[in-house]
């Protein structure tokens, strides 16, 4: 009877065992599985992140290329007006001066009585004189002030010229005076990763150019047809 009661008992004991011992190896299963999915789930997040920051960077270097295209197109509208009028200013007193110089002699000497002797020497030994009117000799010493006077304009103009270009220079336009990430958020907002920098206008790329010229060859070619038709 004894025997046959602690069989019975151990049997009991290792049926009892058998179900914890396949519960604790369910378990072992089941963390092991779900160490697996986070390990998945954080390698997934990395390489997203990484993808982020690559792009991330791809648009800065685009942003920092426009910057830097729109930095060499930066011409001051002042700067040219100044540098246009500084010509015309120039090319005035040049104009003057010649005027003045054929006009006036080079070398004139007044001689007593209602009239005066005009002589113009192109060197030492060679001179031609002839008789001129008091009034006349007036009037051609006239364009020699003329002259002197184009000529303090001209150097006046170029000294505003380089003043303009210099202010010009040291003032920034249009976008160029905001901060960098000011800058990179306007480039972001008009999406330069994607398509941003086709739609902006302040760029063109060579192929667009072409198209573009193309475009106008193949019109130009339709009206001569056209035109010879008609």
């Amino acid at each position: 009877m004894t025997q046959g009661y602690c069989q019975r008992h151990l049997q009991q004991q290792q049926q009892q065992q058998q179900p914890h011992e396949e519960r604790q190896q369910q378990q072992l299963q089941d963390k092991l599985q779900q160490q697996q999915q986070q390990q998945q789930q954080q390698q997934q997040h990395n390489h997203h992140r990484q993808q982020q920051l690559e792009q991330q960077q791809q648009q800065n270097r685009e942003a920092s290329a426009l910057c830097l295209r729109l930095r060499s197109l930066n011409i001051s509208a002042a700067a040219l007006r100044a540098a246009t009028t500084a010509a015309a200013a120039a090319a005035a007193a040049a104009a003057a001066a010649a005027a003045a110089d054929n006009a006036s002699p080079d070398h004139c000497s007044s001689s007593t009585g209602s009239s005066s002797c005009c002589c113009c020497c192109s060197d030492e030994t060679t001179c031609r004189c002839k008789q001129q009117d008091p009034e006349s000799v007036v009037s051609a010493a006239r364009p020699a002030a003329l002259a002197g006077s184009a000529a303090a304009a001209a150097a006046a103009a170029a000294t505003a010229t380089t003043t303009a270009a210099a202010a010009a220079a040291n003032r920034a336009v249009g976008l160029l005076h905001l901060p960098n990430h000011l800058l990179l958020l306007v480039f972001c907002l008009i999406g330069v990763g994607t398509d941003g920098l086709h739609k902006t206008a302040a760029v063109r790329t060579p192929q667009q150019q072409q198209q573009q010229q193309q475009q106008k060859q193949q019109q130009q070619q339709q009206q001569q047809q056209q035109h010879k038709l008609g």
